[in-house]
């Protein structure tokens, strides 16, 4: 694939649709929509850019338990597991807005990063957001969301609640049920 050119279709306030316009190996036109936290493409060029957001993958402090979140998602309509995590605010350093989200998701202090990964594309199907996903361990009292715009329930789970929560259909975000798979099955 050979890329052309890209234009937006329209702009929100998250997110920007865009066409991108790729000549194919048989020489023919191959329009593709994509969304994009950058509102200027146009101007930059089709790439991955700075860090979007941040995910968390949290343990208390022995490490024998992980943090999940079940939150109400919109754009499934349904609730559904997932980690910690936001947006990275203009001007603000990846590792500060883990604490940041972290405390405001979940009411927990963030203790310690054990590690954080290299940026990810998140959907790489439909975006190129990126995110950089921290390995935590936090303390501290949970609590509901302080945003009155997300509905959030936070909970500690070990290993063979996390199997079971895996064999019984509950829905997990992509990224999640992989990471507790791995997690609960050592």
């Amino acid at each position: 694939m050979r890329f052309e050119s890209i234009k937006k279709v329209v702009g929100r306030k998250f997110f920007s649709l865009y066409i991108a316009k790729y000549i194919n190996n048989n020489g023919d036109i191959k329009e593709y929509e994509l969304l994009s936290r950058e509102h200027n493409l146009e101007d930059k060029g089709l790439a991955v850019g700075n860090t979007d957001a941040v995910g968390m993958i949290v343990f208390n402090h022995d490490m024998s338990k992980i943090l999940l979140e079940k939150e109400f998602r919109l754009a499934c309509n349904s609730w559904v597991y997932n980690f910690p995590g936001g947006l990275v605010e203009k001007g603000e350093e990846p590792s500060r807005a883990v604490a940041r989200e972290l405390k405001e998701e979940t009411g927990l202090d963030l203790v310690e990063i054990i590690d954080k990964l290299s940026p990810a594309v998140t959907a790489v199907g439909i975006s190129n957001e990126t995110v950089e996903t921290y390995i935590v361990k936090a303390a501290g009292e949970l609590r509901e969301s302080d945003n009155a715009n997300e509905e959030i329930e936070s909970e500690w789970y070990t290993k063979e609640q996390v199997k079971e929560m895996l064999k019984h259909g509950e829905l997990f975000a992509l990224a999640t049920q992989r990471v507790c798979y791995m997690w609960a099955n050592n």
